[in-house]
């Protein structure tokens, strides 16, 4: 009885190295899929800004309303330059509905990003604030880093999140 008890414990021990093992390759291969996938969601929303804290009226029309913000800073933008606009649910009931705006060129979203900070100074627009549509992994690892770091020193730069 005791030499069958040992074989079978071998075979057991064998199998879980086995299925470790197997387990190791399958981990490596998921985090490089993950890393892979944010890559490509990166790269799909790199035409895309997300607008915080624009005073609205109920049903205006929000290409009209992202228009008027990029002729404020002097970028000239027509409907034309536009893919997309609407706005995103909230997750607060008092705060401002955010706008997100696909643009035909990532050229024209990078013009007015690069713009944004000129809304402080104008009195329509000192609570607006202009960000990049972030992966929900990239906005993950952006929220802790301004969290644990110094959050001067933590940028988005065309979807990475740079020190």
């Amino acid at each position: 009885m005791h030499g069958i008890t040992k074989v079978i414990h071998q075979r057991v021990d064998m199998q879980a190295k086995y299925v470790k093992e197997q387990l190791k390759v399958a981990n490596k291969r998921i985090v490089k899929l993950t890393s892979t996938l944010n890559d490509i969601e990166r790269y799909s929303k790199r035409r895309d800004l997300i607008i915080i804290g624009i005073p609205t009226k109920q049903m205006e029309d929000t290409t009209s309303i992202i228009i008027d913000l990029t002729k404020s800073v002097s970028v000239n933008i027509g409907i034309k330059d536009i893919f997309a606009t609407h706005f995103l649910p909230v997750r607060r009931v008092d705060s401002t509905q955010p706008v997100i705006v696909s643009f035909v060129c990532a050229d024209e979203r990078q013009v007015i990003y690069s713009k944004h900070q000129r809304l402080k100074q104008m009195y329509n627009y000192k609570q607006v604030s202009i960000n990049e549509h972030l992966t929900l992994v990239n906005n993950t690892i952006y929220v802790r880093a301004r969290k644990k770091l110094d959050k001067r020193r933590v940028f988005v730069r065309h979807g990475s999140i740079m020190m």
